[in-house]
């Protein structure tokens, strides 16, 4: 047994290439599943913690005016509740970068200082730490606010403010245009018009939110309610942990079964150039459990040695993952390891029960034959005559043999497939992704927003407006279809037909707007969680009076941002038991004076801008799914073509006597996968279209946007021209090997 556990290492030395390529598929998947696993656990129980001991809000809502503190003790002592009054200014401190001063928290969302102290003092403050970091801000530091010069005191973290966006609806933060500021009442006096609104937490699990909401009313009208799980800024990181967790399982388990494939055809081809010596041992007295148990140790040593190399190296790449994370969110890090011992474990084991299986299948398989039938050339049938597969009529021999050793062997066609699927599959979620965004800043601001600000007010206006502002009403609805399972939560604006601040096309071109009929239309974030078309029904209910009433679908806008649906203003008015004439926001192209009743103000320029910054960081995430793809697919191929020259040494070293050219030989023997990779490729492309599409909609309903999903054609061609590269590169690698094969090869495996 000792020699043929030599023979084993020594066969995994001299095939190191081979079986090192299945090796490094292994520790892909698991650098992938521990690196994400460690860095997500991290920053979900920071998140956790953060949301816990900091006392996240649960809600937060807007009145049309102020609470006193006698009528909230009454609402908190009613409700089991307790709710805090926020106030804020805005503070531009340049052209393209501002802050948001808060006054101190008590109760509810409490800060948490990294450095520093909280602000005591005159003109303090004290800064998020990303905005910090984005803008080398240190704590002392004297920053001029309105002329006159504050001190850094500390830097801090909000736990309501963790996707830091400016506004709600927007779809990108930017750290370094963008921050949060805290101090005191009496300094945020000083900084110019402010906006109130309140935060609330319950006291109790057991709650009763229409209560709640009823008792608020009685002493001033709610004009904005949103829950936390409604809240982008806090709910944005909840579905990123979300959604990382399912990619970390799927996207590993997939190459480690492709690694599996590999072993089976490594260990196969391993068993069948042995089919004498595994029959001569049988003969000799070697029982089959002794002989798999040596041959078992090729998958046992690539598992092994895979795993070990992706755990080290996933838990030294989560630690600047996470960083990244937690400086993208704004979150403490909390918890730098809390990954459970179960990872490691099913990073060890998952692979090796996949690749020992499928080794002991084949290995099963070929000890199970007997002596004499493993001593017979495999070629030859029970009857000593070698079967010659039928080829179609086709002209000449040269296509003759290419077809006959591209169907020698359907199972390397059937992997070779589904290898270069999947490596198109992840290069197409870079390029779609990246096109996506393109289309999305296209449709969306570009064409569908013919306006620079869009401001909301905190009370009803009446009255018309002079110049080429648009008027709006606006107000929260729940909109349910009979194709969703629940409603959504939506902003319902009221326009007047032919509006010119929107563009609500469809895809074709048509405009929506230019008559509303008395039916509603759609962005595709809600078209696409309520899985709606056009001609459709739907329901809406005023969350403000619990009104209901039902549209039809008139059409669906090329709008890709926001929970959006639009009707007529009086429409809405009517509903929402406002005015005829009311409005509570407007649409111009002229930057707004600071109003005291301005509730928000939309900038589209800084949406842009955000969105542009997210670009930069797209483009390495493309690089990196590129370098990936074209790894896999080089690994898959390099040993589909070094296979071939392997049981095909003989032929090769017999053509080279006739006087065939190396490069002949190989247009005849290593080529012929190219039809195959083509259509790997054209199976792909779509495959990536279908499951990124299905992937929008499944999460539409948990964010606010959704992705235009298309292909480039100059990214389909690139695309192809990258699988074909690694097709080539393989080839060549192949090619080295070939040349290597000696005229002596054909006499020394003559068989007798």
């Amino acid at each position: 047994m000792k020699k043929l556990y030599k023979g084993i290492f020594r066969e995994l030395i001299q095939k190191k290439w081979q079986y090192g390529g299945t090796m490094l598929l292994i520790m892909i998947a698991v650098l992938m599943y521990v690196m994400l696993s460690a860095s997500i656990t991290a920053v979900d129980q920071s998140n956790q913690r953060f949301k816990r001991d900091y006392k996240q809000e649960d809600f937060h809502f807007y009145v049309s005016s102020q609470l006193d503190s006698e009528a909230i003790k009454q609402i908190e002592k009613n409700n089991g509740v307790v709710i805090e009054k926020r106030i804020t200014a805005d503070v531009d401190l340049s052209a393209k970068k501002s802050l948001r001063f808060f006054n101190l928290p008590h109760s509810v969302n409490q800060a948490f200082l990294s450095e520093g102290r909280l602000p005591d003092e005159n003109h303090e403050f004290a800064i998020s730490e990303a905005f910090a970091k984005a803008n080398n801000i240190k704590v002392g530091d004297m920053i001029k606010l309105n002329g006159t010069d504050w001190k850094i005191s500390g830097l801090a973290y909000l736990p309501d403010y963790i996707y830091s966006v400016k506004n709600e609806e927007d779809l990108i933060h930017d750290s370094s245009a963008f921050g949060i500021a805290l101090t005191s009442e009496k300094n945020i006096d000083a900084l110019g018009p402010q906006t109130f609104y309140y935060v609330g937490r319950w006291n109790e699990h057991k709650h009763d939110l229409s209560k709640l909401k009823s008792s608020i009313s009685k002493v001033s009208p709610v004009i904005r309610w949103v829950n936390a799980k409604e809240n982008s800024r806090i709910s944005y990181i909840n579905t990123e942990i979300k959604g990382t967790r399912s990619f970390t399982t799927a996207l590993p388990l997939f190459i480690a079964i492709i690694a599996m494939m590999m072993v089976i055809i490594l260990v196969r081809r391993r068993l069948q150039t042995q089919r004498k010596q595994i029959g001569t041992q049988l003969a000799l007295g070697y029982r089959p459990s002794e002989l798999i148990k040596a041959y078992i140790l090729y998958p046992v040593i690539v598992s092994l040695s895979g795993s070990f190399l992706g755990i080290i190296s996933g838990l030294l790449l989560s630690l600047p993952l996470t960083d990244y994370y937690t400086f993208f969110y704004n979150l403490p890090l909390l918890s730098r390891w809390g990954m459970s011992p179960f990872v490691i474990l099913g990073a060890v084991f998952v692979p090796l029960i996949l690749l020992v299986s499928a080794g002991y299948w084949a290995i099963r398989k070929q000890v199970s034959l007997s002596p004499i039938e493993l001593l017979r050339p495999a070629s030859t049938d029970k009857k000593g005559r070698k079967p010659r597969k039928s080829i179609p009529i086709v002209k000449g021999f040269k296509m003759r043999f290419r077809l006959r050793m591209l169907t020698k062997n359907i199972g390397r066609i059937v992997y070779l497939l589904i290898g270069i699927c999947f490596a198109t599959i992840l290069l197409m979620y870079g390029f779609i992704s990246m096109n996506s965004m393109d289309v999305l800043m296209n449709k969306t601001y570009q064409e569908g927003m013919n306006y620079n600000y869009g401001i909301y007010y905190q009370e009803l206006k009446q009255g018309k407006l002079q110049g080429e502002a648009d008027v709006f009403s606006i107000a929260e609805a729940d909109v349910k279809s009979k194709n969703a399972a629940e409603p959504k939560k939506i902003q319902l604006y009221g326009i007047d037909q032919g509006i010119h601040s929107l563009n609500l096309k469809n895809k074709d071109g048509k405009d929506l707007s230019s008559s509303m009929d008395g039916g509603i239309i759609l962005n595709k974030v809600v078209a696409y969680s309520l899985n709606v078309k056009k001609g459709d029904q739907v329901t809406i209910k005023m969350l403000s009076n619990d009104k209901k009433k039902s549209f039809r679908v008139k059409g669906i806008a090329e709008l890709y941002t926001g929970t959006s649906a639009y009707i007529d203003r009086k429409e809405l008015n009517q509903l929402a038991e406002y005015p005829e004439n009311a409005y509570l926001g407007k649409w111009t192209m002229q930057k707004p004076k600071k109003e005291k009743s301005v509730l928000m103000v939309e900038n589209k320029q800084d949406m842009m801008d955000s969105m542009e910054s997210l670009m930069g960081p797209m483009r390495y995430s493309i690089f990196i799914m590129a370098f990936l793809a074209f790894l896999i697919g080089l690994i898959i191929i390099t040993l589909i073509t070094n296979l071939i020259v392997d049981e095909n040494t003989a032929a090769i070293s017999l053509m080279k006597v006739i006087g065939y050219e190396d490069s002949t030989i190989s247009k005849l023997m290593l080529n012929i996968y190219t039809p195959i990779v083509f259509l790997a490729y054209v199976i792909g492309v779509p495959s990536a279209i279908y499951s990124i599409d299905a992937l929008m909609k499944s999460i539409a309903s948990q964010t606010n946007y959704v992705l235009p999903v298309s292909v480039d054609p100059i990214m389909f061609a690139v695309g192809l021209l990258l699988i074909l590269a690694c097709y080539y590169v393989s080839i060549w690698i192949a090619k080295r090997k070939l040349k290597k094969v000696s005229l002596q090869e054909v006499l020394k495996r003559q068989e007798g």
